[in-house]
């Protein structure tokens, strides 16, 4: 499948020849496509009266999220998806910094975000229904920001990734034919919409005609839960990262007998090769494909099929597999990957500085993002080492360590926080802050403070309080002697 028209255009398309085929499913109800265009044009229409600069969508997993999400891209403006457990004070910044006009708060609590629309889903369904789904396509595909996902940041502030309309038509056909994906398949949704790894079952499943299972987020230990919706609604294909596969493998139940997967999609952190294997005996009959790419190149850009073969001539998996033109460049001195070519993002909302930094245009007039990431090529494939700064994937989410370490020296009685991944075979294992403070601080009023500027996946596992740092020659703090020492 060649997609060559704008992606509202194929929502409209499906809601118009398959009016009643499920599009999204979670675990207590369900939309069919015309139900899910009817919410987005509803949506649309109540954002008329407005005027609009970006939506924020605040919630979590609700069902109404993508119809959110898509009418107010229909309403012509970016949409910035933010998971309803995000700390008030990080909220405030992304609407600052975003300069978004209106927040749609899915939720039942109430939000007090100043200086900004608060508009409920109960306003919403006032709107009346169309009596039909008319809608004017558009079949140009823009340039324009699509959406934005805030990313952790050096600053101790999240970065807006705005990705265009033709940096996902780009994925896309990439990724419909690189995977085979088609109307019959049911995409097993497992990442909140604020991370990107979300973006490949969300615009994958809405061009190609298929249906989204979306798992839910709460009580990830519940993998008996998660497994049977998974196999009463015959899902395909999964899209999650390592770790949430690596806690599924620990159910007994998890295996080809009681799934109908075939196809296992990884992103978003190292894929270990003893979780790879495992899952290989469980599941013989289905293809596991290793993806690599950043957020700021639209979700993945390379990706490489995983067998018992490439298990047992790799101790570290690859993380892709070049065929034809090489769109990935390792600098011959610091290993540093560059990505270039149209999937890659327009750059970081409202913020130049940071923009130039890390996007460019080369000769050819062609974008390249530099990603930090380090890595290596070896028989035709794409090897990743690790990270250039102090940035790492933990959960699934890339996290700047130094965003912690700055929220953790805002508290008061702290004078100096530094906070260092626990590394196991290679794999981090815990995120440890050291702050040096009198060691009388009380470690859960840290928690208390630190709870109000992070979201629950950047929080240390454990805090330690030491009465000064080990420095090395240059005056640096001295990270491994601190592990060593504490």
């Amino acid at each position: 499948m060649k997609v060559s028209r704008g992606i509202l255009a194929y929502y409209y398309e499906h809601a118009k020849s398959t009016p009643d085929k499920l599009f999204v499913i979670t675990k207590d109800d369900s939309l069919t496509y015309q139900e899910a265009f009817h919410l987005s044009l509803r949506v649309s229409r109540y954002l008329a009266d407005f005027p609009l600069n970006n939506v924020i969508v605040y919630g979590t997993k609700e069902i109404s999220y993508i119809p959110v999400m898509l009418g107010i891209a229909m309403s012509g403006t970016a949409y910035i998806p933010v998971s309803s457990d995000t700390p008030l004070e990080r909220l405030r910044y992304i609407v600052e910094n975003s300069r978004a006009t209106i927040i749609i708060n899915l939720t039942d609590e109430p939000l007090d975000v100043d200086a900004i629309t608060v508009i409920t889903t109960a306003q919403l369904q006032k709107v009346s229904s169309a009596s039909s789904i008319a809608y004017d396509v558009d079949d140009q595909i823009s340039e324009d920001p699509f959406y934005i996902i805030y990313t952790s940041g050096s600053t101790g502030h999240p970065k807006g990734v705005a990705i265009s309309e033709k940096n996902i038509v780009t994925f896309l056909n990439w990724t419909l034919n690189q995977f085979d994906l088609d109307s019959e398949d049911i995409l097993v949704n497992t990442a909140p919409f604020s991370f990107d790894l979300s973006v490949f079952e969300v615009f994958n499943g809405l061009v190609s005609g298929a249906t989204l299972l979306l798992l839910p987020t709460d009580n990830i230990y519940d993998t008996s839960g998660r497994i049977e919706l998974c196999a009463n609604h015959q899902g395909t294909v999964i899209v999650a990262t390592p770790s949430y596969i690596s806690l599924l493998l620990l159910d007994p139940d998890f295996d080809e007998n009681q799934l109908s997967l075939r196809k296992f999609i990884f992103c978003g952190e190292v894929l270990p090769n003893l979780t790879a294997s495992k899952l290989i005996e469980k599941f013989p009959q289905a293809e596991i494909h290793n993806l690599y790419g950043p957020t700021e190149a639209t979700c993945a850009v390379i990706s490489v099929r995983i067998t018992a073969d490439i298990c047992s001539r790799y101790e570290v998996l690859p993380v892709g597999q070049f065929s034809g033109r090489q769109f990935i460049d390792v600098d011959p001195e610091s290993s540093e990957l560059t990505i270039k070519g149209s999937s890659v993002a327009i750059g970081y909302y409202n913020d130049d500085e940071k923009t130039k930094a890390s996007f460019y245009n080369d000769d050819d007039g062609c974008r390249v993002y530099k990603t930090g990431d380090t890595g290596y090529i070896e028989e035709n494939m794409l090897f990743f080492k690790g990270r250039i700064d102090n940035q790492i994937k933990w959960k699934g989410y890339r996290i700047e360590l130094d965003e912690i370490s700055i929220s953790l020296e805002r508290i008061p009685e702290i004078n100096q926080a530094v906070t260092i991944p626990k590394k196991l075979n290679g794999k981090i294992t815990a995120l440890i802050a050291f702050v040096k403070a009198n060691e009388s601080l009380d470690k859960s009023y840290i928690n208390d403070m630190l709870q109000e500027n992070l979201p629950p996946y950047m929080m240390p596992t454990v805090i330690k309080i030491v009465s000064d740092f080990p420095l090395t020659d240059n005056g640096k703090v001295n990270k491994k002697l601190l592990l060593e020492k504490y």
